[in-house]
């Protein structure tokens, strides 16, 4: 059997607590991490539809323009595709939940219209938002589901840290 020197045995000592030191405090601090959510239902290619939906349910969207439009008055791009955003207006310190429960309450009336919307629709999705200063953004919700199924929507992410 080998039998380990002094200065070895003080060199692993200095090496665990060293490990002991790293592993116990954050890599990345976190001072106050602040969250902001936002929820939003989003139909593309309906182009032909928009004003129908304002007529039929009464929801002004958020944001939405046709194909052909152009991105901005001092620019020569223009948009390749129609869209039609109904994002929660709630202010985003709110809970997640509580901007999806907005968007049911919101479209749950007019189920049997917009799903015929969205049948029509090239694609259509919930898109759950997180402002944070936090590294590892995360949504915990079990509200979504009951808003995906009711239209089939895809589910979106938009994680952006600070």
């Amino acid at each position: 059997m080998t039998r380990l020197s002094t200065a070895t045995k003080r060199k692993l000592a200095r090496i665990r607590k060293r490990h002991e030191r790293i592993s116990s405090t954050r890599t990345y601090p976190v001072i106050s991490p602040n969250f902001r959510f936002d929820a939003s239902i989003r139909i593309g290619g309906a182009g032909s539809y928009h004003e129908s939906i304002f007529l039929a349910t009464g929801l002004t969207p958020s944001t939405s323009y046709l194909a052909g439009d152009k991105v901005s008055p001092r620019s020569s791009k223009v948009r390749k595709e129609d869209l039609w955003i109904l994002a929660s207006p709630l202010s985003g310190n709110l809970p997640i939940d509580e901007h999806i429960d907005w968007l049911l309450d919101a479209v749950s009336p007019h189920e049997a219209f917009l799903r015929q919307i969205l049948e029509k629709a090239v694609w259509a999705d919930l898109c759950l938002g997180c402002l944070t200063d936090s590294p590892y953004p995360m949504i915990v919700t079990d509200r979504s589901t009951r808003l995906l199924k009711m239209f089939n929507l895809s589910l979106s992410f938009n994680f952006t840290h600070r």
